[in-house]
């Protein structure tokens, strides 16, 4: 694909920085003014693993701690991200999460976990579930990167970057013990999450772990949804040493497990579906602190498993008593809590898939000072191979077995390898810091699986070079702006290009010769902190060329499999997405402070249509959404009361349409509008109120108390499966020795 306008785009930033910068240095000379100079060095023992963003950079990267995560009553980590502006929720499935950034889900955003990609070729184009394998409580740290990353971060990051981070080893604390538990009343739930340790001046050993255990979930209105149970476990294990005061040490070790997720959003067509995915890692990090050759170091190694494990129950049907409009029966789900319990005469068959992927990888990213003062360099890669094993079996009604296609070719395999390099410069001038940064990233992505159905072995490779440029002005009277410009790059993964199967609502082929994406992403925006007062606002626009859709195809002769349409993935022409998101804090007399955020996303895609290129809006388009809140604290005591809002979303890409998440039939749950010859409104807006509070019980017992969707609001989150919870009342305790 063309490079040029890319590169076009970068030696622009370059000619808006440069002469700034000159003209900047020309005007501070002899001045004798300085400014406090920005520390690019994140020391050891408090730097977070795997950021490699500079302070002020334009790339924005709000954050959630634990003890804030603690006031709220989150059930996965990817709730995590619900309150932070540029963030959009969807849910398939309870024991899911797929936040939504910039317009993109899934793939296209990228997670890492203590500077660990892990991001998998097996990973679906589509909402996701995997957020859900990494614990709260594990996390002292839950940051959001809103806009193209792939150049410090590699494939992938086309949307943003989730990056979890654990908390810092403290040494010297000698024994340590904290437990956190939790109630809510809308799924019965109960969560509990224990942690041990102890440390000397140089080591440290942490030991910890949670269970949570859901019941069915009551959504607004008073309605029960229907087999939504499910539990999730976590442990994990932490070494540190540090010999020196350069020099840290970590080994960690994680294992978490979700049992039994439901997938109900078809169970009135015919179908309930399981998901048990269980994620193993451990990784050996050194961090080193230099001198100005070498300023700071940052290695890990990294070992990687994720068992993806999904049933499926085939309901029997019968006729509802509704017709299409040609007059035919449409047929539901005879007894569906039978087909959930998977009782021989309510089903048809049981289709079992696993497919399991195991990870090696190494990481190293680097800091070196160079001669002009001020300047900078980050340097440094990562290495992943992936290898995949995936099997599959179908039992019918009466116990006997029948053939099934695995999802993936049986030893398939995926590497990556990518090398960063990015220039920092921080100029100190009369009343201004100007951080100038210019960055470059090599990628390779290369893939092979032997006998896919039909196209026979695959092995192909894809190699990507992208830019970033920005420009950040911090003024001393506490405005800081900025511009950049940061491109995206996604390959093909092996789940877009050998995938052979039903994958949730369409049946999918493989499609061998996927190209990758490329994204530009240009962003402006300023901030102003002041004494009582703090606001920020960002307009951004992402392009992608090569934007990787759905299209019509045909599998064996036939334009549907099982109920299923048959679709392949290809290459669009393009897609494109622009918005603001803005946020503000006031401080208010007696202790009170108000804060409120939005966003607006608009997007649109060019598809090959039955007349052509069409362009029609993007695929599961997020709605206006803004959220505030009232809140006085003192002396650790809190109360809040928040509101949140989202808008009405009627633009609907045509896939959006035959999306039973999000075009059922207002008056038959389960049945698509179009099989009954109805329009497709979309998703109605909608509007909740919650209140929280907290207090310490003693010097070790935190209680926090919250109380969500206080009307009883039946609402749904745009694009996913199931209504949102309805009144919930949450107690939540805390104990730290």
């Amino acid at each position: 694909m063309p490079r040029s306008p890319r590169q076009l785009a970068t030696l622009l930033i370059l000619a808006i920085s440069l002469p700034a910068t000159a003209l900047a240095a020309a005007e501070g000379e002899g001045s004798g003014t300085a400014v406090e100079a920005i520390d690019l060095l994140l020391l050891p023992n408090t730097r977070t693993a795997g950021e490699r963003v500079p302070p002020g950079s334009t790339l924005r990267m709000p954050a959630v701690t634990r003890d804030e995560a603690a006031q709220r009553p989150i059930e996965t980590a990817a709730e995590l991200f619900d309150e932070l502006p540029g963030v959009f929720s969807q849910a398939t499935n309870r024991g899911a999460g797929a936040p939504i950034v910039r317009g993109q889900v899934g793939p296209a955003n990228l997670i890492l976990f203590d500077g660990i990609r892990f991001n998998m070729p097996t990973f679906r184009t589509g909402p996701l579930q995997y957020l859900n394998l990494f614990e709260p409580s594990e996390l002292g740290r839950a940051s959001l990167l809103r806009g193209s990353a792939s150049v410090l971060y590699g494939s992938d990051a086309v949307g943003g970057l989730f990056l979890l981070t654990t908390p810092r080893p403290l040494f010297g604390q000698g024994a340590t013990a904290a437990l956190d538990a939790s109630f809510q009343s809308v799924d019965t739930s109960l969560s509990v999450a224990p942690r041990l340790g102890w440390s000397g001046d140089a080591f440290e050993l942490v030991v910890g772990g949670a269970h949570s255990s859901f019941g069915d979930l009551t959504t607004g209105g008073g309605s029960t949804l229907l087999g939504s149970s499910y539990d999730k476990s976590a442990a994990y294990l932490r070494a540190a040493y540090a010999p020196s005061s350069a020099d840290e040490f970590t080994l960690y070790g994680r294992w978490s497990e979700v049992q039994e997720a439901p997938r109900m959003e078809r169970l009135a067509q015919d179908r309930a579906v399981f998901q048990n995915d269980a994620h193993y890692l451990t990784y050996l990090r050194w961090q080193h602190r230099g001198g100005p050759a070498l300023e700071s170091l940052d290695v890990a190694f990294s070992l990687q498993q994720l068992d993806s494990r999904e049933r499926e129950n085939r309901c029997v049907t019968a006729p509802s008593g509704l017709t299409k409009p040609d007059g035919s029966a449409v047929n539901t789900t005879a007894d569906p809590q039978a087909c959930i319990d998977g009782l021989q005469a309510a089903i048809t068959r049981t289709d079992r898939l696993a497919d399991d992927v195991r990870a090696v990888g190494v990481t190293a990213t680097a800091t070196s000072a160079l001669p002009l003062s001020g300047l900078s360099l980050v340097w440094g890669g990562d290495a992943y191979r992936y290898d995949l094993a995936s099997e599959a079996g179908r039992t019918l009604a009466d116990g006997t077995a029948a053939d099934l296609l695995p999802r993936f070719a049986d030893d398939a395999t995926s590497s990556q390898i990518g090398l960063l390099s990015q220039l920092r410069y921080e100029l100190p001038v009369d009343r201004v810091r100007l951080l100038p940064a210019l960055s470059a990233r090599w990628d390779r992505i290369a893939a092979e699986a032997p006998d896919v159905p039909v196209i026979n072995d695959v092995s192909y490779s894809h190699e990507g070079l992208t830019f970033a440029g920005e420009l950040t002005a911090i003024y001393t009277s506490g405005l800081t702006t900025w511009i950049g410009y940061h491109e995206g790059f996604r390959a093909p993964n092996l789940q877009e290009t050998t995938v052979v199967g039903d994958t949730g609502d369409f049946f999918e082929i493989p499609n061998a010769a996927l190209e990758p994406e490329f994204a530009a992403n240009i962003e402006a925006g300023a901030s102003w902190t002041g004494e009582n007062f703090a606001a920020d606002i960002a307009f951004w626009r992402l392009d992608i060329d090569g934007s990787v859709q759905r299209r019509d195809a045909v599998w064996q002769g036939e334009e549907t499999i099982d109920g299923s349409a048959v679709k392949q993935r290809y290459n669009a022409e393009a897609s494109r997405f622009q918005g603001l998101d803005a946020s503000a804090r006031i401080e208010l007399p007696l202790a009170l402070s108000l804060r409120a955020q939005l966003s607006l996303i608009e997007g649109e895609t060019d598809r090959v249509g039955a007349s052509g290129t069409e362009t029609v809006t993007a695929r599961r388009l997020p709605p206006f959404r803004a959220t505030g809140a009232l809140r006085w604290e003192e002396r650790a005591r809190y109360l809040e009361l928040q509101v949140e809002l989202a808008g009405a979303q009627r633009g609907l890409h045509p896939d959006d349409e035959a999306d039973i998440r999000i075009c059922a039939s207002p008056d038959n749950a389960g049945v698509l509008a179009s099989t009954l010859g109805q329009s497709c409104d979309g998703t109605d807006g909608w509007s909740t109120l919650g209140l929280r509070a907290g207090t310490p019980l003693t010097e070790q017992l935190q209680l926090r108390v919250a109380l969500e969707n206080i009307l009883d609001a039946r609402f749904r989150y745009h694009g996913s499966g199931f209504d949102a919870p309805g009144r919930n009342a949450a107690v939540m305790m805390r104990a730290a020795f």
